[in-house]
């Protein structure tokens, strides 16, 4: 899997030599990355790309997969909302459309659970000061 990753991080970064001006390379540096659990490379290369297409979709929903990774739920849910924006402005359609609205749904999810767990345990603090 390593050789695999070094591989690809190789032709990504032969593709920016090529093409410098375009976003792809360093969107697909920062997806591997984000594939190995590299946060903190994955997140300066995903911003770097956004910088170079910010129109992208697909960078967007890439940040927000970073920002969850991250346990930054409310920003994912801000990147995940802004793709499904670019989509339906750009007129996507399909499975991309459905992932994004998929991801936001579990990104709306997982937050309530948290203020349901926070409201759970300020409930047991209040009890214990009622006694």
């Amino acid at each position: 899997a390593c050789d695999e990753s070094d591989q690809a991080l190789a032709s990504y970064r032969a593709a920016q030599r090529l093409h410098g001006g375009s976003h792809n390379p360093m969107l697909y540096m920062g997806m591997e990355y984000l594939r190995t659990n590299h946060l903190s490379l994955a997140g300066h290369f995903l911003k770097s790309a956004r910088g170079l297409g910010s129109g992208d979709p697909l960078c967007c929903n890439e940040l927000g997969v970073w920002c969850f990774k991250r346990g930054e739920f409310g920003d994912a849910a801000g990147w995940f909302n802004m793709a499904l924006r670019l989509c339906t402005e750009a007129r996507f359609t399909g499975d991309s459309l459905a992932l994004l609205e998929s991801e936001v749904e579990e990104i709306e999810r997982r937050e309530m659970m948290m203020v349901e767990e926070k409201e759970a345990e300020l409930s047991m603090i209040r009890g214990k000061e009622e006694e």
